[in-house]
């Protein structure tokens, strides 16, 4: 995401490690210097229901700040 503009989507999944969570993904998802691929955020969706898949919340994760948001499409 830049602004309100979707750029482009992707997968990835998480990592947890000596109690720290981390998003993993492709680099070129977050930063891409040759197409000049700069998001400002990731807005991610996560199934949130094992028994109905369509159960999926979602979260903007800024990538320069911490105003980390949790919304409803």
């Amino acid at each position: 995401m830049f602004g309100d503009r979707l750029l482009t989507g992707a997968t990835g999944f998480f990592f947890e490690r000596d109690n720290r969570l981390f998003l993993v993904t492709s680099r070129h998802v977050v930063l891409d210097e040759a197409s000049n691929h700069r998001p400002d955020r990731l807005k991610i969706g996560l199934h949130v229901d094992v028994k109905n898949i369509g159960a999926v919340t979602h979260w903007s994760i800024p990538l320069y700040g911490s105003d980390i948001r949790q919304y409803k499409d």
